[in-house]
């Protein structure tokens, strides 16, 4: 009997390494590499004539970590709420099962303001600047 087990888990290791490889090492990269874009802190935009072009804003992206939320329906409501979006749609994010799922980026600083002070488990803030054109429907146009 003690052979039998023995030669059955050098099957499933074999199937395992030799068959399933591509698959293992696909997880394994997704898990070790992260993408996440860090913009640099970029100022105004003058003209010669010291006219604004361009200003930059604070916004806000959402995540959720779903291991840290103990209650989904009820963040999945009240994200669904705040941030104008689908039910089914968030709540589908939040119990995806990685390590951190992306809601909603470019959120107002006022909007992110009002879900931090709520203070939900698994939900984090990473603070981003946009830069906006102030002309450009002049130009293109």
């Amino acid at each position: 009997m003690f052979e039998l087990v023995i030669f059955f888990l050098a099957v499933r290791i074999f199937f395992i390494q030799v068959c399933q490889t591509n698959f293992w090492q696909e997880k394994a990269y997704e898990q070790q590499t992260r993408d996440r874009l860090i913009k640099p802190n970029r100022g105004m935009i003058f003209d010669r004539n010291m006219i604004s072009l361009a200003k930059t804003q604070s916004v806000n992206s959402i995540s959720v970590i779903h291991a840290q939320i103990k209650e989904p329906e009820k963040v999945a409501s009240v994200l669904a709420k705040k941030l104008d979006l689908d039910y089914d749609e968030t709540l589908k994010k939040i119990n995806k099962r990685v390590a951190l799922e992306r809601i909603k980026t470019k959120v107002d600083k006022n909007i992110a303001d009002e879900i931090r002070k709520l203070n939900l488990n698994g939900v984090i803030f990473s603070k981003h600047i946009q830069q906006i054109y102030l002309f450009a429907k002049t130009f293109f146009m």
